[in-house]
């Protein structure tokens, strides 16, 4: 288990000792050194693209509307052509 969030990943939601990170909007250095070695800059889609295939995939194929409302709504994504709130940056 690790003691503190790193540098760069937001929080979406903190119960206890129970924290949820907004993975899509995650920007940590040690991730942009790897995608720029790796050479996956141009396979990794910009934030925008990323919120609308998660929106598309949650609304076609996600497993129940219970998870992709879930999904949605921690990671940002509610207000993307979707209803609720819209992303917050923590």
């Amino acid at each position: 288990m690790i003691r503190r969030v790193p540098e760069g990943v937001p929080i979406s939601h903190r119960d206890g000792d129970v924290v949820v990170v907004d993975w899509l909007h995650t920007r940590m250095a040690m991730i942009e050194h790897i995608v720029n070695e790796a050479g996956l800059v141009h396979a990794m889609p910009s934030e925008e693209e990323g919120e609308r295939l998660l929106v598309s995939y949650a609304r076609e194929r996600g497993p129940d509307p219970d998870w992709s409302g879930a999904t949605l709504a921690l990671n940002g994504c509610l207000g993307r052509g979707t209803s609720g709130r819209k992303r917050r940056r923590s």
